[in-house]
């Protein structure tokens, strides 16, 4: 991972541990799974979202990646300080799951390293 890739997953992760932070979670398991070209990381934690909320996390953060903005999304990361800055996240990654159950939820996203 080079050096912007190490700053972008950061980011990446410090908006993910913000939301869960933000919504009142008291404990937030984070996992980050760096590799060659690509990087996963996994958020989870107890906290109470309605059906409304949950489909609307998973709506930010499927959206199409779009490479050739992604500096551009990443600083806007940096500075947004509001629940919709996970929408800015979607448009970062690449593949991510969205999981509620039993009042945890859990959030998973994959990173491809560009060449």
């Amino acid at each position: 991972m080079n050096r912007r890739e190490f700053q972008k997953t950061s980011n990446i992760v410090r908006a993910l541990s913000q939301y869960f932070l933000m919504k009142g979670c008291a404990e937030v398991t984070l996992v980050v799974r760096p590799s060659e070209d690509h990087c996963t990381i996994t958020v989870a934690g107890s906290l109470v979202i309605n059906e409304q909320e949950l489909e609307e996390l998973s709506g930010w953060l499927n959206q199409p990646k779009t490479a050739e903005m992604e500096y551009y999304y990443d600083d806007l990361l940096i500075s947004a300080l509001e629940d919709n800055e996970l929408s800015l996240l979607g448009l970062m990654i690449d593949q991510s799951q969205v999981s509620y159950q039993d009042g945890m939820l859990q959030i998973k996203v994959t990173r491809y390293f560009r060449e």
